[in-house]
């Protein structure tokens, strides 16, 4: 499996310690199964100030993986958050296509990031099968605030046990 953890811009965070690693197949899988990308979408009122940037770089990202010549069948799990009790999943292992796109960010309320990172991560451990590939992107700007008892250490933990136990 691949995770990767990226801020709002696509890029690698630094407070993540995770850097990217190559996709590995498994062995008992003869063929590349498919492609699971989870996407976790801050909402919180911090990202106010980069709402923009944030709807565009999602739109972007959805675009460029929409253009990938591999011809992989791609599926989209989306989890967003607002606040503690305003998480939802918009997308569960949907088809990838342009339908997928961001056009109601409204940024407000609390952030709990390592919360819903965890829900997503264990709704693509639900679909996954042997032989996927699976990528985690997260659009956020760090700060989370909301998530106890979830800490960044429980979802390093959780990175790290599925990059080493599930492919």
């Amino acid at each position: 499996m691949f995770y990767n953890i990226r801020d709002k811009f696509g890029r690698f965070t630094k407070t993540s310690k995770q850097k990217p690693i190559p996709v590995k197949v498994s062995k008992k899988a003869k063929t590349v199964g498919v492609c699971r990308i989870g996407i976790v979408l801050d909402e919180s009122g911090s990202m106010d100030s980069v709402k923009k940037e944030t709807q565009d770089g999602f739109n972007e990202y959805i675009s460029s993986l929409l253009n990938d010549k591999t011809k992989i069948e791609t599926r989209v799990t989306l989890v967003r958050f607002k606040s503690e009790t305003n998480i939802k999943i918009q997308y569960n292992n949907v088809l990838l296509s342009e339908d997928i796109k961001l056009t109601d960010y409204r940024p407000e309320a609390m952030t709990p990031l390592y919360k819903s990172t965890k829900i997503c991560i264990n709704e693509l451990e639900k679909v996954t099968k042997p032989g996927d590939m699976v990528m985690l992107t997260v659009f956020t700007d760090g700060r989370d605030n909301k998530s106890f008892p979830v800490t960044l250490e429980e979802i390093n933990e959780l990175i790290t046990d599925k990059r080493n136990n599930h492919n």
